[in-house]
């Protein structure tokens, strides 16, 4: 459990969020979606993937 509380070793988005060390994501939806504990988390409304602009 310990290496789920190190936040140095999340990966993709989550590695770079300035809110990690207050979130850390959801590891449930990361292993859930990518089988990886430590992967980004999906569900992120904060990660750039998940966001989309519309011009109008």
């Amino acid at each position: 459990l310990n290496d789920l509380r190190d936040r140095s070793r999340l990966k993709g988005s989550c590695s770079s969020c300035p809110n990690r060390e207050v979130c850390g994501g959801c590891r449930a939806k990361a292993y859930s979606e990518l089988g990886d504990l430590m992967g980004e988390d999906p569900s992120c409304p904060y990660a750039s993937a998940h966001f989309t602009v519309s011009r109008t």
